[in-house]
């Protein structure tokens, strides 16, 4: 998937659950759910960083990109940050 300027992400939560949605214009195209564990403390920073890295592994593994230059250089390339 190339990037372009419709590409965007969006990440919301209830408390419990946290989402990413990969959105290409108005269609969302990808989505990955972190889901807070009831005994720990939710904390969005933690949440939203491990559905966006959620997000991003289940993008790069249908697009079959190689991710051999390290975690951001592989977001970079990708998503054209």
């Amino acid at each position: 998937m190339a990037a372009n300027k419709e590409h965007k992400i969006v990440i919301t939560t209830d408390g419990k659950e946290t989402i990413a949605l990969l959105y290409r214009g108005r269609t969302v195209v990808e989505s990955a759910v972190s889901k807070c564990n009831p005994e720990d403390t939710f904390d969005f920073v933690t949440e939203a960083s491990l559905a966006f890295d959620r997000l991003v592994k289940e993008v790069t593994k249908k697009a079959e990109f190689t991710p051999d230059k390290g975690k951001f250089a592989k977001y970079q390339e990708h998503f054209n940050v």
